[in-house]
């Protein structure tokens, strides 16, 4: 019995290892395959329209309300910052990000672009951020695995400047 249970545990050991190699990183900035259409495109520059959070995840993001948890007000976050340890500070209006970095991550089930700029101005002026989640997704392609998915502005959270 303690074989089949031995054989059990790597043969789950065999497909994780399995599952992880088919997964895959890789920096597409200057791939013109997905510097097409209406996606981020590294240089541009976007006006911030709405105010969002700065948050730490496995990186740091400018997020909406929604993503932080409990869809927080920023009125509630300032008089309680201690309760969302994530939530690094509030990013406002009026600050300008540049596109930096497109990077797409390939898994067995599906196909991501996560794309990345630098804070051109205030009070986080240098750090690059994940803006994927005050972002639109285009599309997925055919099949979710087979293409990433696009990645564009939201007019909501930012206006695009020349």
């Amino acid at each position: 019995m303690q074989i089949n249970n031995l054989a059990h545990k790597c043969l789950w050991v065999l497909l994780c290892i399995l599952i992880i190699s088919c997964s895959s990183v890789k920096d597409v900035t200057r791939n013109s395959e997905y510097l097409s259409g209406q996606g981020y495109k590294p240089g541009e520059k976007y006006l911030l329209v709405s105010k969002v959070y700065l948050a730490k995840y496995t990186n740091y993001a400018l997020a909406p309300s929604d993503h932080v948890g409990a869809n927080v007000s920023f009125e509630t976050y300032t008089n309680n910052r201690k309760a969302w340890p994530h939530i690094i500070n509030i990013v406002d209006v009026g600050v300008i990000i540049r596109i930096t970095k497109l990077i797409n991550e390939k898994t067995p089930s599906a196909n991501y672009l996560w794309v990345y700029a630098e804070i051109m101005n205030g009070e986080n002026k240098g750090m690059e951020v994940l803006v994927n989640f005050i972002s639109n997704r285009l599309n997925y392609g055919p099949q979710p695995t087979s293409y990433p998915i696009l990645v564009t502005y939201d007019p909501n959270y930012l206006k695009k400047i020349e």
